[in-house]
């Protein structure tokens, strides 16, 4: 993952190249439930309020891959694009087999972010040391050309206070070992760590990528307490994980994920079992098609509507002769039949050769053909 200075370095010679404020961020959130990510969306709305399309009135798609756009202006003039791809964890689906695609058309002069969302509601918080290791750890194994900033953000935040509050497992030194064994990862993997519970449009902000004001910076920042702990990567130490509790034994887990990983999952109560059999999804991932398959076959769109233009006309010709119409023999009758049956499905066929022109030149114009 890049450093904190790696990424600035990185955003001022983009802002130097283009001789503008504009940044463009292309970002790879994963999270498993459509409504985490609704959530999310809500945050990134709420960085500037003036902004269109408002991401949380859409539809959060994940399976296999939601794409969203979002343009920001931030209080100190950045013009920054989100282009925001959407994809289930490892532990949910394959999709992540599609990053090198998705990276590579992504624009050129973007910077990278990979972003896991967890929720502390929806989710079993004893896998989530295992599944953050692993998600970083792959992500490096599928694109190790690829130099992003990765963060986790933790959503519900608050909801911890409520399991430390009402279950006799989740005693405050449960909390305390969750919130440096957390930081502890983060601090081994290089990426930064978010909840929502105090500034969560600002810790969505950072996690992004957007930039941030000295002041946004100083505000969001919070190492005490895990429901509201904003940790950007750079920014923590082991001496200051220390400082949470000093029975935590720092100088084994530093070295050792192995073993605080299976301490993790002795500590933090497990909800339910992980059955990968059932979520896991075993079918290749087909490849992401070719643009030019997508394009629509417009000159077989204008020949069948000329073809029903045609079927019309001999239609009308036809119901304007009744007498003619009773002298038909069965077989013609059911020819007719035919015809009608095409005119009924597609009503909205032009009665008129200049409505058909002029039904042709729309698409035409749509396409953009010459």
């Amino acid at each position: 993952m890049a450093t904190k200075l790696e990424a600035f370095i990185n955003d001022l010679r983009l802002q130097c190249e283009t001789n503008d404020t504009t940044k463009y961020v292309s970002i790879v959130l994963f999270c498993e439930k459509e409504t985490t990510l609704k959530l999310f969306f809500q945050y990134i709305d709420g960085i500037d309020t003036n902004s269109e399309p408002k991401l949380a009135v859409l539809s959060p798609t994940l399976s296999p891959v939601g794409y969203y756009t979002k343009e920001i202006t931030t209080e100190d003039g950045w013009q920054v694009i989100l282009n925001i791809t959407c994809i289930p964890p490892p532990w949910k689906s394959s999709s992540i087999d599609l990053l090198p695609s998705i990276l590579k058309s992504d624009p050129e002069k973007s910077s990278k972010r990979f972003v896991l969302l967890l929720d502390w509601i929806n989710e079993d918080q004893s896998y989530w040391l295992e599944d953050i290791e692993g998600l970083f750890v792959q992500l490096k194994q599928v694109s190790p050309e690829t130099k992003a900033a990765g963060s986790v953000m933790m959503l519900h935040s608050d909801y911890c206070k409520h399991l430390e509050n009402t279950h006799t497992k989740w005693s405050s030194t449960a909390i305390d070992f969750m919130h440096q064994s957390l930081r502890t990862l983060a601090l081994h993997l290089k990426i930064s760590l978010y909840s929502d519970l105090k500034n969560s449009v600002l810790a969505a902000k950072s996690a992004v990528g957007v930039p941030l004001s000295t002041e946004e910076q100083k505000s969001l920042i919070d190492m005490v307490n895990l429901e509201n702990v904003n940790v950007t990567y750079g920014s923590d130490s082991l001496n200051k994980i220390a400082m949470i509790d000093e029975n935590f034994p720092l100088s084994v887990y530093k070295d050792n994920l192995s073993t605080l990983k299976h301490d993790f999952s002795d500590v933090i109560p497990e909800i339910k079992p992980r059955n990968m059999g059932s979520c896991a999804i075993t079918e290749p991932i087909k490849p992401l098609p070719d643009l030019q398959s997508l394009i629509p076959d417009v000159q077989g769109q204008l020949s069948h509507l000329y073809e029903l233009q045609r079927k019309n006309s001999s239609l009308k010709r036809v119901t304007n002769q009744p007498a003619v119409v009773q002298d038909i023999g069965q077989d013609n009758t059911m020819a007719l039949n035919d015809i009608a049956s095409d005119n009924n499905h597609l009503q909205h066929v032009p009665d008129d050769d200049s409505a058909l022109d002029s039904l042709v030149h729309g698409i035409v114009q749509r396409h953009q053909i010459s």
